[in-house]
């Protein structure tokens, strides 16, 4: 059974349409900074949902490095840039994929310790995150998969 929730209905919600079930939450958000923090939370509580209490915060900020991208470097005339999340448990993990209109490619820039921005990729690398970028006419598509420790996926050693 699906769980529908209309997010723009709700007094004083962010803008978003979340649909989540069988181990799959997808949102179509109009991207803020108020949304990137909703969704971020919505994800941290699906994660612990689906018992991947080990994963659920690299999940949640790997969703907000990614949304706060769009927000930075999409640019529409007709106002916020619009997104689409995808959060899919897996056999051993979970896939986040967020979609936005624009096919450039980021680019990974030189940044140091104090820059506040420029380091949202090795930020979801160092989370252990494996990253894929696929870009099409109608934008493109950023995939980080996390697996489980192995030992919390039970296929820890024996010996």
């Amino acid at each position: 059974m699906a769980n529908h929730l209309g997010a723009a209905e709700l007094v004083g919600a962010p803008r978003s349409e979340t649909v989540c079930m069988n181990g799959q939450l997808t949102m179509r958000l109009s991207v803020s900074a108020e949304l990137v923090r909703h969704a971020r939370r919505i994800v941290v509580e699906h994660a612990l949902m689906w018992d991947l209490e080990e994963l659920s915060e690299d999940l949640g900020l790997t969703v907000s490095e990614l949304l706060t991208s769009v927000l930075v470097h999409v640019r529409r005339g007709d106002g916020a840039p619009r997104a689409e999340l995808l959060v899919q448990r897996t056999l051993d993990g979970a896939v986040v994929v967020v979609h936005d209109d624009d096919p450039t490619v980021p680019q990974e820039q030189p940044s140091d310790a104090c820059d506040e921005g420029g380091r949202g990729f090795r930020v979801i690398r160092g989370l252990g995150a494996k990253l894929a970028i696929t870009p099409s006419p109608q934008g493109k598509d950023i995939a980080a998969v996390f697996r489980r420790p192995l030992a919390a996926a039970g296929q820890g050693s024996t010996s």
